[in-house]
């Protein structure tokens, strides 16, 4: 849709704006909430004074707003709009200075269509040039207003009806920002925003600005969430312009950062908001790009290094920042590295292995895939799923130390509602059952419904629980697919599963792989380089391959890659590789990371963003070093040695301190109690996690799950520390009660009545304990005390 004619155009610069958005961003989650209100405040009050002329805001740009009105408004009633706006409530509390620019003549626009769902306004011609040009000769606290009174025609724009976007709530949050510059070309606007609605990337063209001759795009990538690959996108998204649009001039600027950004809405206008220090440098290095070039900042480029080559810019001086932005013009791509994201280089050397896992499959036979840690079990049990093809197969993932219970409520996801109400109700504490109770149920459930298979990981690592539910269903008819350490072996034979071995990759496979992913051969010193420290162990010859090349030890010659002559000075144990590449994290990344580590193999940005007690974390840096991989909503470590590494080099002090934090955040996160005792433990809280170990071992009873609780007695029992011993006492004298054992559950308790941190809790069981054997003169006086 297109329109042309003369009106007023004008524009409002908040001066402070940014500093404020940065100031609040700081506060956490009061500062968000306080700047949400400040900025929806402003344009409610100027939108009220614009409307009142028939006018319309139609356009956000950084700390300014862009507004079209009636030309036949006199120059002196737009003066008045102007003291008016400059006059506002919401910028007198703030100690906003604002500047407010006009200019009446003839304009020129189109609607444009974007792929958030609503219709971008881009006006281009003199009358935006003007405007533009008198905006930056307008000092703080001034008007200027350009026109004549010769005008008398009321006529505005229809403004089409455009869907609801603020269900984007605008918050800080950490983004990738590009503002990618053009020619003032209708056509080619459209052109480019179609790419962007077709790309695949997660990027996104957000808006069109005008400015002065030439039109911006404003792109962001990592909204609404983040797949660590933002940084490279942005660049790959550039070089992909630039070339389907070869005959065209293009600029670009990319920087990253924590910036205020969602929907915005009032009475008659809404849009996507950005709003940020961030937002202007990225516009600034755009600006300072050369023809066809685009510059990134300094953080962006520490992202990339390996993946291109740069050149090194220097600091340079941006308009309207006082210290220097050290610049980086990325060149051509180099020698991609291993894919960060699990599964993603070639699957070699296994060939033998996968034949057998397959007829294995098909038959519907249990087996146990054997492999030291790195060797590649997890990637195995990926290509197994991939290549299944028989139907009605259920798959659950069952991941070590998982209570039985969560494993069987899993199952149960699977059926209709008012399928089998007798064990659905005794997962909703209706009725009590013993657990074996509830897996002979199972053998109906198996009998008439699609087949049963469970992919179990590392069940080295797997609970005495969680190993005798299995054991009890292995005469079932379901088929049981796991994956261990050598140290698990006997566990698979326990539960009468095949093996399959894998050992670590020959030298001739390790060859075709690095061939494979980088489409040239290793010469001969690389690759014995190679094979040496890595053993043949795919995931050390990833790492390794990985820690050289960010280290600029491997160079392309002729058709052949090479290694430095001087590689002495490189960690080589897999241990001290993983520590190094953890350490080229930014420093900002580091401890979201460990507190990462502490939650467990899983976590969500959400929990540690809780645990940290900041506005946002950013894992887009751990993902871009493959430490990490998002999966759907959460994040996982790419593998279980990476958690291990960081976790052994926190300081002991500092890891507890992180597991209160993360308890915590349970607590108010409603998470279950085994959780929260489980941190509050580790983080040396004993004595506060007493309760909710309490409430752990309830509920297991209730359930029936005695190996369990004998389970977690022995694992407190293990602890080094005697506070958590006593905690394991505690849990042992409950379970006695339960099972009628009196005698040596009055022994332990009074042996632990001498603790009066925990006395209460001690004597409320000793009550209880008298009452189930009808020492009531006993319990009268644990009562009165």
């Amino acid at each position: 849709m297109k329109f042309s004619g003369v009106y007023w155009l004008a524009i409002q610069d908040i001066g402070g704006f940014t500093n404020l958005s940065e100031e609040l961003a700081k506060r956490g989650k009061k500062g968000t909430e306080e700047l949400r209100q400040i900025v929806g405040k402003f344009f409610q009050e100027a939108e009220s004074k614009i409307l009142n002329l028939r006018g319309r805001i139609f356009k956000l740009a950084g700390d300014a707003y862009y507004a079209i009105l009636p030309a036949c408004i006199n120059t002196k009633r737009m003066e008045i709009l102007g003291n008016d706006l400059l006059n506002l409530k919401s910028l007198k509390k703030y100690n906003l200075r604002t500047r407010f620019i006009a200019v009446q003549g003839k304009v020129e626009a189109e609607w444009i269509p974007l792929s958030e769902g609503y219709n971008d306004l881009l006006i281009r011609g003199q009358t935006i040039y003007d405007l533009d040009l008198l905006e930056e000769k307008t000092p703080a606290g001034k008007i200027a207003v350009f026109g004549s009174n010769k005008f008398k025609t009321f006529r505005m724009p229809e403004f089409p009806a455009t869907k609801r976007v603020s269900h984007y709530g605008a918050a800080h949050r950490p983004l990738y920002i590009a503002f990618l510059e053009i020619p003032q070309d209708f056509t080619l606007v459209h052109k480019i925003t179609d790419f962007f609605q077709t790309y695949k990337e997660n990027i996104k063209l957000m808006k069109w600005i005008p400015l002065k001759n030439k039109f911006k795009a404003l792109v962001i990538a990592g909204f609404p969430e983040s797949t660590g690959r933002e940084a490279q996108i942005c660049l790959e998204t550039f070089f992909k312009l630039r070339k389907d649009f070869e005959n065209f001039e293009f600029r670009m600027g990319i920087c990253s950062g924590i910036v205020f950004a969602g929907g915005v809405r009032t009475k008659r206008f809404q849009e996507f908001a950005i709003l940020g220090d961030r937002v202007n440098v990225a516009a600034r290095l755009c600006a300072a790009a050369s023809s066809n070039d685009v510059y990134i900042s300094e953080e962006v480029q520490k992202l990339l290094i390996g993946k291109f080559n740069f050149a090194d810019i220097g600091a340079i001086k941006l308009k309207g920042k006082e210290e220097r932005i050290r610049a980086y013009k990325p060149q051509e791509k180099v020698l991609d590295i291993f894919s960060p994201q699990l599964f993603a280089h070639p699957f070699i050397g296994r060939e033998k292995e996968i034949s057998m896992a397959m007829n294995l499959a098909k038959n519907r036979k249990g087996f146990c895939i054997i492999g030291d840690a790195g060797v590649g079990k997890s990637r195995m049990l990926y290509e197994i799923k991939k290549k299944r093809v028989q139907k009605n197969i259920i798959e659950i993932g069952l991941p070590p130390l998982s209570p039985p219970l969560y494993f069987l409520k899993e199952i149960f996801k699977h059926f209709p509602e008012g399928d089998f109400p007798e064990i659905k109700n005794y997962f909703e504490g209706s009725i009590q059952l013993p657990a074996i109770r509830v897996v002979k149920l199972l053998n109906d459930l198996f009998k008439t419904k699609n087949n049963l298979t469970i992919f179990a990981e590392d069940i080295h690592w797997i609970d005495e629980a969680s190993l005798f539910l299995l054991k009890e269903l292995t005469p079932l008819p379901f088929q049981l697919i796991a994956s261990s350490r050598p140290e698990g072996e006997n566990i698979a034979d326990n539960l009468k599963l095949e093996k399959i071995y894998l050992k670590n990759l020959s030298p001739s496979s390790l060859k075709i792989l690095f061939e494979t992913i980088h489409g040239a051969q290793p010469d001969k010193k690389l690759l014995d380089f190679l094979i040496k420290h890595s053993e043949g162990n795919p995931f050390y010859f990833e790492q390794i391959l990985i820690d050289l090349q960010e280290k600029n030890f491997i160079k392309k010659v002729g058709n052949r890659f090479s290694i430095s002559e001087d590689t002495r000075s490189l960690p080589f144990s897999i241990h001290s590789i993983l520590l190094s590449r953890y350490e080229s994290l930014p420093p900002e990344a580091k401890k979201p990371t460990e507190i990462a580590a502490c939650i467990g193999f899983e976590f969500s940005s959400e929990t540690v963003k809780k645990a940290l007690d900041v506005p946002c974390v950013n894992f887009e840096s751990t993902c871009t070093k493959g430490i990490v991989i998002k999966v759907g909503p959460l994040y996982q470590f790419k593998h279980a040695l990476f958690r291990e590494a960081i976790l052994n080099s926190i300081l002991e002090i500092k890891r507890r301190t992180y597991e209160r934090k993360i308890a915590q955040v349970f607590i108010k996160e409603d998470r279950t109690a085994f959780e929260i005792a489980h941190h509050l433990t580790e983080g040396g809280d004993a004595y506060q996690a007493l309760p909710y170990w309490s409430a752990t071992f309830d509920e297991l009873y209730s359930r029936g799950f005695h190996n369990e609780i004998t389970n977690i007695i022995q694992r407190l029992n293990d602890y080094e520390d005697e506070n958590i011993k006593k905690i394991s006492s505690f849990i042992n004298a409950s379970y006695l009660i339960k099972m009628s054992d009196y005698y040596d559950a009055e022994k332990i308790l009074l042996q632990l009545k001498k603790n009066s941190k925990i006395k209460k809790y001690i004597l409320l069981e000793l009550a209880d304990l008298y009452d189930w054997s009808s020492q009531y003169s006993k319990m009268a006086q644990v009562l009165k005390i």
